[in-house]
């Protein structure tokens, strides 16, 4: 559920960052921090696409987001491949953002202690984990 709303907010961010760029809008100067957590976001936002595209994909059973929304008889392995394709947009879209704002190096480190953060985590909860650590 987690995963769903980081997954939306990143998507909403990857939209306001195109429409600036198609509008012109220069950027504010940007801080390490922020252009760094967004980087991670990317990463965040990829990493979620992989389960929801592969579950998609080979017809198993995956959670989707928004699915009880789409009523009965909703295809779910076509919502988990939207899904899926989606975050993997908007998680692309946000890293090339930021293609050229930090270092190279340190674009990577964020990329991917986002993704790994979030392959983490996915871990735990799909494990069953989740609410027996301490």
């Amino acid at each position: 559920m987690i995963a769903t709303y980081v997954a939306g907010f990143a998507i909403l961010a990857a939209i306001v960052g195109v429409v600036r760029r198609l509008r012109g809008t220069p950027e504010r100067p940007s801080d390490g921090v922020r252009v760094y957590g967004r980087v991670a976001l990317a990463g965040i936002v990829l990493a979620n696409a992989i389960p929801h595209f592969v579950h998609g994909v080979s017809g198993e059973y995956f959670p989707a987001p928004f699915f009880h929304q789409l009523g009965p008889g909703a295809a779910l392995d076509v919502v988990n491949v939207a899904w899926g394709a989606l975050n993997f947009a908007a998680g692309v879209n946000l890293a090339r953002t930021f293609w050229n704002k930090p270092s190279p190096r340190r674009f990577r480190i964020a990329l991917a202690s986002g993704f790994v953060a979030m392959s983490v985590f996915l871990a735990i909860v799909f494990s069953g984990q989740a609410f027996k650590l301490r």
